[in-house]
C-alpha cells in the first residue's frame, strides 16, 4: 500500500485550503474520493472500514481532512463542501500515481449531497458515485447534470431520507439504481449494515471504474487496433491529445479510403486545437478555430447554461437558465463574447507568425 503525505490543496479561485490523504493499493483499478458528512471526518469508523474494503478490492482512496466550523447541513454547505470534492478531483487528474484511474465519489448525507454537486461539475472526470443516506434535497437542482453511474443506498428505518431518495431518483441525468439496506437507520450502525454498504460500493466501482487503455505504441497495426475497438467496450485513453488527433486522422482517413473527403480541419479551442492540428497533419488539410466560451450558472459556474461563439452565435438551456433574469443573462453574454474575440486574436496571430516562419 501506497500512502501519501497529507497534502494541503486550495479551492479553486480561493485561497482557502484543505488536506487530502491519498492511499493506493497494489495494481489499481480505479480511484475514490470519500466525501464525508458533517462531523464524520476520513477517520470515523465507518469510512475507516469502507476505506478497507475498497483497498481489498484494489481500488485508491482519498480522505479529506476539513473544517467544518460547526456547519449545519445547507444547500450552501453542500456547495462549499462540493468545491473540496472538485479541488480533490484535479489533484487526482494530475497526479502521476492515479491520472490514468477512473474517478468515483462515494458520500453520505451533506457528504452525499456534495458528491451531486461535484458531480455535476465534473461530469466529464467522475465515472461513478456511491451515496450513502445522501441529504439529495440539498442537491436537487444538480441532480440532471450528473451523466455518472449512480448508486443510491438507504436504510429501511431512515423513513426520511428513504422516501426523499424514492421520489428524487429518477431525477438523475444517468443511470440510477437505488439499494434499501432492510434493518439499517441512518447511520448504518446496525449489525451488519455498513458491512452491505461496503460491499455494494465496492461491487459498483469495480464495475464502474476501470478504463480500458489504448494501445499506445505508434505504427499502423498499433493505429487500427484502436480505431477498430468494439462499440460498447468503454472510453479509451491516449498518451495525449496529439495521439488522439494522430488516432483519430487515421481512422477518417481508413474510413474514406485515401479519398479528400473534407475541405479543412476545425478544432474548438483550446485542447480542441491540439487534436485539430494532428488530424489535420494526418489528412493534409488546412486548420481553422473555432472560440467558443461556455456559459456558467451563477454560483455553480462549472455547471453550464449555454454557450457563445466569437462570431455572436448564443445558445441557451431555457430549462436551465429559467431563474437568470435577462439582465444577468446578457451581462453574462456579453463578457463571454468579448472573450472569445480576445482569445480568438491571440490564436489567430500565434498561427499567422507560424504560417509566415513557414
Amino acid at each position: 500500500m501506497t500512502v501519501d503525505a497529507w497534502q494541503v490543496c486550495k479551492v479553486r479561485n480561493s485561497e482557502y485550503p484543505f488536506s487530502l490523504l491519498l492511499k493506493v493499493p497494489p495494481d489499481p483499478i480505479g480511484v475514490v474520493i470519500i466525501a464525508p458528512g458533517l462531523g464524520s471526518g476520513h477517520e470515523s469508523p465507518r469510512n475507516a472500514y469502507l476505506s478497507t474494503i475498497l483497498h481489498a478490492g484494489r481500488i485508491a482512496t482519498v480522505g479529506l481532512q476539513i473544517d467544518d466550523n460547526g456547519s449545519s447541513p445547507s444547500s450552501e454547505t453542500a456547495r462549499l463542501l462540493a468545491t473540496f470534492l472538485e479541488a480533490a478531483i484535479d489533484y487526482l487528474i494530475g497526479h502521476s500515481q492515479v491520472c490514468d484511474l477512473g474517478i468515483g465519489i462515494l458520500g453520505s448525507s451533506l457528504g452525499g449531497a456534495a458528491a451531486v454537486i461535484a458531480a455535476a461539475n465534473s461530469r466529464f472526470a467522475v465515472r461513478a458515485v456511491v451515496l450513502r443516506g445522501a441529504r439529495l434535497d440539498l442537491a436537487e437542482y444538480a441532480l440532471a447534470a450528473v451523466r455518472a453511474p449512480a448508486l443510491l443506498m438507504a436504510g429501511g428505518k431512515d423513513f426520511q431520507v428513504k422516501r426523499m431518495n424514492e421520489a428524487i431518483c429518477v431525477q438523475f441525468g444517468g443511470l440510477t439504481q437505488l439499494k434499501v439496506i432492510e434493518e439499517a437507520s441512518h447511520l448504518f450502525e446496525e449489525p451488519g449494515a455498513i458491512e452491505a454498504v461496503a460491499q455494494a460500493s465496492l461491487d459498483w466501482f469495480k464495475r464502474h471504474l476501470p478504463v480500458r487503455k489504448a494501445v499506445l505504441s505508434d505504427g499502423p497495426d498499433a493505429v487500427r487496433r484502436s480505431c477498430t475497438a468494439k462499440p460498447g467496450s468503454g472510453p479509451l485513453l491516449f498518451k495525449d491529445r496529439t495521439h488522439a488527433g494522430r488516432l483519430l486522422g487515421e481512422k477518417l482517413r481508413c474510413e474514406t479510403n485515401g479519398a479528400n473527403a473534407f475541405d479543412c480541419v476545425v478544432g474548438i479551442a483550446r485542447g480542441g486545437l491540439v487534436v485539430a492540428h494532428a488530424v489535420a497533419a494526418v489528412l493534409n488539410l488546412p486548420l481553422d478555430l473555432l472560440v467558443v466560451r461556455k456559459l456558467g450558472i451563477p454560483g455553480m459556474e462549472e455547471h453550464a447554461m449555454g454557450a457563445v461563439t466569437s462570431s455572436g452565435n448564443i445558445m441557451i438551456d431555457n430549462e436551465i437558465a429559467v431563474a437568470i433574469t435577462q439582465r444577468l443573462l446578457d451581462s453574462r453574454v456579453g463578457i463571454a463574447i468579448k472573450e472569445c474575440r480576445r482569445l480568438e486574436g491571440i490564436f489567430r496571430d500565434v498561427q499567422i507568425k507560424k504560417d509566415l516562419q513557414a
